[in-house]
Order: C-alpha cells, then sequence, then structure tokens
C-alpha cells in the first residue's frame, strides 16, 4: 500500500505540473497528439450546417495557375501552436514540391491563432486570389475564415478536429476523436470486447470521444455499459475512478475507453487498476494520445489498443520531412502536406476532365479518397475526414501492429 501511496504522489506531481504548463496555452482540452495543441473548439459560434449553407461552386480554369492558401499560426502565443503552424508550413511545400506542378502555387498567411487575426488574413487570401483555403488550426479561426470566404465561393481544409465546423465548403482534416473512437471500437468488438465503459475528462475533447462511443453503439458492434466522468485534476480523477470502477466491474465491462494521453492517462489508469478494474479482464482501449512515449511509463497500460496512422508511414514522412527542413515532425504536420496532394490530386483530375468546379463538395468528397502523407484519407459527405488507422497495442518498450490501416478505399465502402 505504501509503494502504492508513493506512485500516487509521483504522478500527482508530475500532473499538476502538466495541467499548469497546459493552463498556459489557449486550449481548452488535450489534443489529440502529442507535441501538438488542441482546436478551440469553445470559441466556434455556430455550427458547421450554419456555415454551409453559404457555399457556392467557384468556377476555376485548371489550365491557368491556381492558388492555395495556407493559414497557420506561425506566430501564435502558445510556442506549441507556434512550432506547429511552422511544421504544418513546411510539410505542405513538402506536398507542393513533390507533385511538381507548375501551374500550382502556395502562398503562406499567419492567423496568430486568433479568429480576428484569421479573418483578416483570409481577406488578404481572396485579394491575392486564393483558389481554395488550407487550414487554420483551430475551430474558432476555421469559423471566422469560412465566414469571409465561402461567400466568395472558396472553400476551407481545416486542420481543426472539432466537426461542430465541419459542413458543405468546410472540411475539417484533422483526427478527429469521433472517428478514432468509432475505429478502435469497431475493433475491439470485432475481438469479442463488446461490453464497453467510457471514462473520459470533462472537456470538449472529452465529449468528442464520447459521440464517438454512442455512435459506435448504434452500429450494434458494442453496447455501452458503464460511462463515467472526471474533471482533469488529480482530485478530480481520485474521486471518480471508485464509482466507476464499481460500476464498470458490476455491468461486466470487458473493455473500457480512456481518451487521454501523458501523466493524465497514467493517473487514470493507474486508479482504475487500483480500483479492481483489472486491464487484464477489461482491456484499455484509447484515442490518439496514447501514440507516446508515456505510455510505456505505466504498467497498467501494457497490452492496451489504440488507433494510429501506419508506423511504417510516419517514419517514411518523417524521413522526407528531415532530410529538408530538419528534426522531426509532429504528427499533425502531415495534415498540411495531404491538404496540398488532395488540390493537386483534383486539379490533376480537373485537367483531364475539362471541369471547372474542381473544389466542389462532391468532388472533395469523392468515395474513394485521396492519397496522404500515412495512406489513404477522404472527407464523408458531412465534411469530417476519415484517415487510414491502424490498431496498435502497447508493448514494453514499442507499439505493436495488430491491425493494419487500409491501403485505401472502395468506391462503395
Amino acid at each position: 500500500m505504501r509503494g502504492r501511496l508513493s506512485k500516487f504522489r509521483a504522478l500527482f506531481g508530475a500532473f499538476a505540473l502538466s495541467l499548469a504548463l497546459g493552463a498556459c496555452s489557449q486550449s481548452s482540452g488535450p489534443g489529440p497528439w502529442p507535441g501538438t495543441v488542441p482546436n478551440d473548439s469553445q470559441t466556434a459560434s455556430s455550427s458547421g450546417s450554419e456555415t454551409s449553407g453559404q457555399s457556392r461552386a467557384l468556377a476555376i480554369d485548371p489550365s491557368q495557375p491556381v492558388t492555395l492558401a495556407l493559414l497557420v499560426p506561425r506566430t501564435a502565443q502558445s510556442d506549441g501552436a507556434a512550432a506547429l503552424g511552422g511544421a504544418l508550413a513546411n510539410a505542405a511545400q513538402l506536398g507542393v514540391s513533390e507533385l511538381r506542378d507548375p501551374q500550382l502555387r502556395l502562398r503562406v498567411y499567419d492567423t496568430a491563432g486568433q479568429p480576428a487575426t484569421a479573418a483578416v488574413a483570409a481577406r488578404k487570401a481572396l485579394a491575392d486570389g486564393a483558389d481554395i483555403v488550407l487550414g487554420p488550426l483551430f475551430s474558432g479561426s476555421t469559423k471566422a475564415v469560412a465566414d469571409v470566404v465561402l461567400p466568395e465561393g472558396v472553400p476551407v481544409i481545416s486542420f481543426s478536429t472539432d466537426t461542430a465546423v465541419a459542413g458543405i465548403g468546410v472540411y475539417v482534416s484533422g483526427y478527429a476523436p469521433e472517428a478514432e473512437a468509432r475505429r478502435i471500437l469497431d475493433y475491439a468488438g470485432a475481438q469479442g470486447r463488446r461490453f464497453v465503459g467510457i471514462f473520459r475528462p470533462l472537456t470538449p475533447y472529452g465529449e468528442a470521444a464520447d459521440r464517438g462511443v454512442r455512435a459506435a453503439s448504434a452500429s450494434g458492434r458494442i453496447e455501452v455499459v458503464a460511462a463515467g466522468a472526471y474533471e482533469r485534476s488529480f482530485k478530480g480523477i481520485e474521486t471518480a475512478s471508485a464509482p466507476f470502477a464499481s460500476d464498470a466491474s458490476s455491468a461486466g465491462a470487458n473493455a473500457v475507453l480512456l481518451p487521454s494521453g501523458g501523466k493524465e492517462l497514467q493517473a487514470v489508469s493507474s486508479f482504475l487498476n487500483y480500483h479492481r478494474l483489472d486491464p487484464a479482464r477489461t482491456k484499455y482501449l484509447g484515442l490518439g494520445q496514447w501514440n507516446s512515449r508515456a505510455s510505456f511509463q505505466e504498467a497498467s497500460l501494457l497490452g492496451g489498443w489504440f488507433p494510429a496512422p501506419d508506423p511504417d508511414a510516419v517514419r517514411r514522412f518523417s524521413s522526407l520531412y528531415s532530410a529538408r527542413f530538419g528534426g522531426q515532425p509532429p504528427v499533425l504536420a502531415s495534415l498540411g502536406y495531404n491538404a496540398v496532394r488532395i488540390a493537386g490530386e483534383l486539379l490533376a483530375e480537373a485537367r483531364q476532365t475539362g471541369r471547372a468546379d474542381l473544389f466542389d463538395h462532391a468532388a472533395v468528397t469523392r468515395p474513394a479518397g485521396f492519397r496522404g502523407a500515412f495512406g489513404p484519407v477522404r472527407f464523408r459527405d458531412d465534411g469530417v475526414a476519415e484517415h487510414g488507422l491502424a490498431i496498435l497495442e502497447v508493448g514494453q518498450r514499442t507499439f505493436v501492429v495488430l491491425d493494419p490501416a487500409p491501403r485505401g478505399y472502395g468506391a462503395g465502402s
């Protein structure tokens, strides 16, 4: 018991520090990948359906130069957001160079991570002849940009994960927790882990994960038998973990989704294990935030499952990026690369067909999708991205691929 209490005290110190540092950022909750920042979903003022009503197709001559306006937070107050903004710009430039299309022109605009600045940047992009906007990163900025450009027929491929801002003309390309939850729970259900609990933080990210769980339940592959939520503090986790563990055990849960990461995840899983929600019997499941070295530092996470991009594809992209720019790119830098590739593929297709509405809704949401940095990516009709994700298992020092990412999407899939 004394050893367990000492461990909790150590976790408390590390977790409290991570929360203090997180409070300095402009975010309201944890992001989906290590070393990145989440979207500012609390600043969004309307849904994607309201925004999309303003969308109309812009006629573009595919034989003439096409301008891509990239909006990223290069001078954001948060160092993490600013660094990611630079990495997104680098990855977009890498995508342009690989396409080798002299008619494809990339212009980069700084949003400073603020909706008002993003709107100014969008107006400048329109004045410069933008045919499509790539970015911005945050959902509040995405809404502000969409209000400026959609009335002019210019679509937006945002890097946000906030599905509320998606719709016709606004395409959310981030790794949405709803989609990740569906992927891991579909896999878990197929492995016989059908009775699922969710223990989530009281944040927009946690709410999004919960929506994904409910969507997976509607498919009939799993059944939600327990649900709990906690305040993002050590005391909040400590208080909520015991009743949730009891409820999940009593309900016969054989899997539990923990949509958190880092020190928070370590505290959550350790407390649940302490309260006899044994991971040997109840499989611990996660989302993309588990894709971090921190997941190796808590014994109760060993053997847990989570969705993530194919590790070999990540290594290939990182190698290409590092050879040109140096350093290792954050996973979310791939979104800048993907957006450019999507625009480039649609432009090449339009040259073959002669169509002038190359960025209209039907084209962007084509069922076959596009080839992204880590594999296939496509947009559903509601404007939300689906990424081809693998299922990984937490090993002693590495992640093991249990189920590979799909190689592509069939027209009828």
